[in-house]
C-alpha cells in the first residue's frame, strides 16, 4: 500500500523531520492558532483583517456544512456593504 502521494521525495522529507527545519514556523503558527481561540482541526479564523494586523471576526470550530459557512461569509459581506 501507498501511503505517500508519488511525487513526494520521502528522503527530503525525512531529512525536514529530522533537522526540524520549520519547527519554529510550524510552533508559532500553532501558537497564534491558540491566542485566537482555536483548539483542535479543523479551526477556521474568519472576518475581516484590520490595519493593526489583528483578525476581527469569529472561530469556527469543527467540520460544519457548507451552508453553515457560506451563511457567516454572507454576513460578513452584507456587513461590509
Amino acid at each position: 500500500m501507498q501511503l505517500l502521494p508519488q511525487n513526494l521525495n520521502a528522503s527530503q522529507l525525512s531529512l525536514c523531520f529530522a533537522t526540524q527545519r520549520y519547527q519554529e514556523q510550524i510552533q508559532a503558527d500553532g501558537q497564534a492558532a491558540v491566542d485566537v481561540g482555536i483548539r483542535g482541526t479543523p479551526g477556521f479564523l474568519l472576518g475581516f483583517l484590520q490595519a493593526d494586523g489583528q483578525v476581527k471576526g469569529i472561530v469556527i470550530q469543527g467540520a460544519l456544512p457548507f451552508a453553515t459557512f457560506r451563511s457567516y461569509i454572507t454576513g460578513f459581506l452584507e456587513a461590509a456593504h
